[in-house]
């Protein structure tokens, strides 16, 4: 859904972009620096090794001149979040204060993803009634034994799905939900017999929650033995397992003010640790950590510590599942617990003795030479063959060149092999990393001539100057199609909307323009003391430009006469050439008159 399928006033959404800036909406997310007057950061929508995502606080609009992703306030929610366009207003509405009209929210049919969301949130208080009820006493005894506090259940919404086989499905349907839409959100079964369950049972049941507090889906862990000893929802229309961290949504602020990330693997060892005190941490739910996981991080930090369990199930894979954030530019480090899991090492040891496993955390690769070394000897040639089997590949995907080049450096001196070998070595090794994601290589768009786009620059940066633009020139008189474009939807869209704002337009822009061009278009900041003389020169510019190509096109027409001995047309040729010819003197001059002031 976009803005011109939703009944929202215009007013409305206008007054919400101006109550929301930009720079800090996005800076919550990435770390911006400045450039000029705009900000750079490393794009969060592709992979990328040097920034090409702005911000443009004057316009208040954002564009990756990488992926071509762009847009304001409302398109970057919706980006980040994974949301419609009505869901994105209502986020932003929310933090602004602004009320929305009920009357057009009440016309809006409930999206799809809205209805989905709204069944978690519905399951997430059933399942804390539930807890705190009779049915719920077992949960509460096992809680109790895992050492958790009854505030900490607060903050955390953990709750207990009883044992009955359809309490929330009759719950849901007479909150007015229906089958389809509990199924969509993976709330409910369909057995082999057609007939519907719930999918958690007898369970405690944790709520998984994106960045903004949206409930995406549930984790289960089962109170009497028995198997799966812990349950996920499926991956849904709004939950992707891959793309989400537990405990991010609590521990996010916690993770920028300590400049870290702790990265666990359950539910427990994330709740128990936060509890005592050490809150910079997420978990991953027991999979494999992803790309999208390392840059959902990236918004917060660029330092990892991985946190093993001792008996993580396949640590040599998930090691080398680690090197997504060698190519996200991360600085890793790992540390295994000695035999305990961090729920128990935190319950049995504390914060403090906890806190100095990390700082011991050693970096990636050395702690995999480590656990590599004690399998085989890094001093027969198996295991040094072994080991740059292993470490190598990993080398290639870290993008900082000196960094790599000390690793490289410490493994010759551990291996006891000659840097220049293990740099022969290194040719030889095709790298995944330097398969990874890459945006396909294009040419860059023809430029526009200089005055059609300062032209339209001008007139993008302030909507008022469309009208003073349409007195004077048409489409038409523009030499580049694209421009015609362009400037054809300003004129049509200013009879409707006098002040123009740029993320209205960037999608249609970027089809019109192509992402090269359009880019310089939309982000560059206009400084001038008078921008009515730099439109009245763009303007002049360009009908000289268009007289001087119709003189060429005469003159050739001309010799064509003169050629087949035309008299009457060569006289008429003539005529018009003269009369073009005087035309561009008289605007040359006018220009000369009033002074170029150094604009194109």
């Amino acid at each position: 859904m976009d803005e011109d399928h939703v009944s929202i006033p215009q007013e409305t959404l206008d007054q919400i972009q101006e109550r929301v800036d930009i720079v800090e909406l996005i800076g919550s997310h990435l770390p911006l620096k400045r450039a000029g007057r705009n900000f750079r950061a490393l794009c969060p929508f592709h992979h990328e090794k040097t920034p090409s995502f702005m911000v443009s606080p004057d316009k208040q609009i954002f564009h990756c001149f990488g992926c071509g992703e762009g847009g304001g306030v409302f398109r970057f929610v919706m980006k980040t979040e994974r949301i419609d366009f009505l869901d994105a207003v209502r986020s932003l509405a929310e933090k602004t204060g602004i009320a929305l009209p009920k009357k057009n929210l009440e016309s809006e049919p409930s999206s799809e993803t809205s209805r989905l969301y709204e069944a978690n949130t519905l399951a997430q208080s059933y399942y804390r009634q539930c807890l705190s009820g009779k049915e719920g006493d077992a949960a509460r005894r096992y809680l109790v034994k895992r050492g958790l506090e009854e505030k900490t259940l607060e903050i955390f919404q953990i709750g207990y799905a009883p044992s009955s086989f359809n309490g929330f499905l009759s719950y849901a349907h007479a909150k007015g939900f229906s089958e389809e839409t509990l199924l969509r959100a993976g709330l409910i079964l369909k057995g082999e017999e057609g007939r519907l369950r719930d999918r958690f049972r007898h369970r405690v049941i944790f709520p998984i929650a994106n960045t903004k507090g949206r409930v995406l889906g549930f984790g289960g862990r089962i109170l009497d033995q028995g198997n799966p000893k812990y349950l996920n929802s499926p991956e849904t229309e709004i939950y992707t397992k891959g793309r989400e961290l537990y405990g991010l949504v609590h521990s996010g602020k916690a993770v920028r003010e300590k400049e870290a990330v702790i990265v666990v693997e359950g539910y427990f060892d994330l709740i128990t640790l936060f509890q005592a005190g050490v809150e910079p941490v997420v978990a991953t739910l027991g999979t494999s950590l992803t790309r999208d996981q390392a840059r959902l991080l990236k918004r917060y930090t660029h330092d990892i510590v991985v946190v093993f369990d001792p008996d993580w199930a396949g640590e040599a894979a998930s090691l080398r599942g680690l090197d997504i954030f060698l190519e996200e530019d991360f600085s890793v480090r790992v540390v295994t617990l000695p035999g305990v899991d961090p729920d128990d090492f935190i319950r049995k040891k504390g914060r403090e003795a906890f806190w100095k496993e990390i700082e011991a955390a050693k970096p990636l690769i050395p702690y995999r030479l480590d656990r590599l070394a004690a399998k085989v000897s890094l001093k027969s040639p198996e295991g040094k063959v072994r080991a740059c089997q292993e470490i190598l590949p990993s080398l290639l995907k870290i993008g900082n060149a000196v960094l790599r080049s000390e690793y490289i450096r410490e493994l010759g001196e551990r291996l006891s092999v000659k840097e220049e070998d293990l740099l022969s070595e290194l040719k030889k090794i095709k790298s995944p990393g330097w398969e990874r994601e890459q945006l396909p290589l294009r040419k860059e768009n023809a430029p526009l001539p200089p005055a059609e786009a300062m032209l339209l620059r001008l007139l993008l940066d302030d909507g008022k100057w469309i009208s003073f633009s349409k007195e004077r020139l048409t489409p038409e008189e523009l030499s580049d199609g694209r421009a015609q474009k362009v400037l054809t939807t300003f004129y049509e869209r200013s009879e409707k909307e006098p002040t123009m704002h740029a993320a209205r337009f960037m999608t249609e822009l970027k089809d019109m323009m192509g992402k090269g061009f359009f880019g310089s278009l939309v982000m560059e900041s206009l400084d001038l003391l008078d921008k009515e003389k730099a439109l009245t020169d763009c303007i002049q510019k360009i009908k000289t430009g268009n007289s001087i190509r119709h003189l060429a096109s005469l003159e050739e027409q001309i010799k064509e006469a003169e050629k087949l001995r035309e008299e009457g047309r060569l006289k008429g040729l003539m005529e018009e050439f003269l009369a073009v010819r005087k035309g561009v003197s008289l605007l040359e001059k006018t220009r000369q008159g009033k002074g170029e002031r150094g604009h194109p």
